[in-house]
């Protein structure tokens, strides 16, 4: 015999034989707040997803923007080395060398700049993902090159959206 603590008259001092439907009502209200976490669940899921994915299109946007940064680099060094033969021959004033110089340094900052961005959008995307990253992450750059086709029919619903479903569940729940 195991017995435990209390008596039978106490049990039958909790047990009301009728409730007028609160029984039932609180089961009702257990069950949608039930659907109404899950849906805040996939809403959360969801969330998530969406931040992963703006990180990696920031990543993707900052390596894409460094290119074009080190191109002007190359650009400006170029222009500067033929500004300084002109100035070295003599045959421009020394003016042009240095604002060609402080174009290329100005270029060399940004580049720097856009370096920095692209590895704060990295540690972002890596807290996002848990953690762990690949060491040297393969930048895909087909995705500006040809865009993702997206169509929305005018009478698509959005009831499977997360938002929409949390929204539901709540109304249910208060009903």
């Amino acid at each position: 015999y195991n017995g435990v603590p209390g008596s039978a008259a106490a049990l039958d001092l909790l047990w009301a034989p009728i409730t007028f439907g609160q029984r039932n009502a609180a089961i009702d209200l257990a069950k949608g707040n039930l659907q109404y976490g899950k849906a805040d669940e996939n809403l959360t899921l969801f969330n998530q997803q969406v931040a992963v994915i703006n990180a990696w299109l920031n990543y993707l946007l900052f390596a894409d923007l460094i290119k074009v940064y080190q191109s002007n680099i190359d650009r400006y060094a170029f222009s500067l080395k033929q500004a300084q033969t002109l100035v070295t021959s003599g045959l421009r004033p020394g003016t042009d060398s240095s604002s060609f110089n402080s174009q290329y340094n100005i270029a060399k900052m940004q580049l720097i700049a856009f370096e920095r961005q692209q590895d704060s959008a990295r540690i972002a995307l890596k807290e996002l993902v848990g953690g762990k990253l690949p060491e040297g992450i393969v930048v895909d750059s087909m995705l500006y090159k040809t865009l993702p086709e997206f169509t929305i029919a005018a009478d698509t619903v959005y009831s499977d959206h997360p938002e929409v479903q949390l929204q539901k569940s709540k109304v249910a729940t208060n009903e």
